[in-house]
């Protein structure tokens, strides 16, 4: 009986199908079949289920991006984020569904470094990443 519910599985695995004449498979997990590639997905409900603070910037293996505007997302377990974009902070943003969102952030032609600042009881937690803009 379908009750409409959907669920991830804790294990990597794929499923796959032919389509137009050739296999095409996804990941159904909530991280990669590199184990120490976690998606984005995971530090989600890490955010939701846990007590222990951290903060986690999205999207942050997409290093090559053709639009220089874009919204800047993390997840996290902390009181506040800050983003900064090479130096420039964009704002600090507060969250009671542990996402923090910055819509319309403008990157520069090149390599742009992406910080993601959150604290938590005085103490500081960061993430950062690398993204290249193409003329």
């Amino acid at each position: 009986m379908n009750t409409g519910c959907r669920y991830f599985v804790m294990k990597p695995s794929t499923t796959s199908r032919w389509r137009d004449g050739r296999c095409r498979s996804r990941e159904v997990s909530l991280w990669a079949t590199d184990p120490l590639a976690l998606k984005d997905s995971f530090f989600w409900y890490k955010a939701n289920w846990t007590a222990t603070p951290f903060v986690h910037l999205t999207s942050k293996r997409w290093t090559n991006r053709s639009n220089a505007t874009t919204t800047v997302k993390a997840y996290g377990s902390v009181d506040s984020v800050t983003l900064t974009v090479n130096g420039v902070s964009m704002g600090t943003k507060t969250s009671s569904g542990h996402i923090y969102a910055w819509p319309e952030v403008q990157l520069s032609t090149g390599a742009n470094e992406v910080v993601v600042t959150g604290t938590r009881d005085g103490a500081t937690h960061t993430d950062t990443a690398t993204w290249y803009v193409s003329e």
